[in-house]
């Protein structure tokens, strides 16, 4: 395999499971506050929290993120995910 298609097959299977992890994160999440509150105003809020960040700092980030670093940025990305997550759980 050349050298750029190992490169590639790594990001891409290191992203897939960055993307796969955080959605699934964000499904038990919205699922935990249904079950929990019972309440589609609590549901909404929710869900709203999980996509409008996403949806509001992409279209801004994207001009910053090709200026810097590709790979340190991924890094920093998924570290600062894992982070959040991990927050979450204590």
């Amino acid at each position: 395999m050349n050298n750029w298609k190992k490169a590639f097959a790594i990001i891409w299977t290191g992203q897939l499971f960055s993307i796969l992890s955080s959605s699934i994160v964000g499904f038990a999440l919205i699922l935990w506050l249904s079950i929990e509150t019972k309440s589609a105003e609590v549901l909404a809020m929710g869900t709203l929290a999980f996509l409008l960040p996403q949806s509001l700092l992409g279209l801004i980030s994207g001009v910053f993120v090709d200026r810097w670093n590709r790979k340190l940025t991924m890094i920093l990305a998924d570290s600062f995910i894992a982070l959040c997550t991990l927050a979450i759980t204590f």
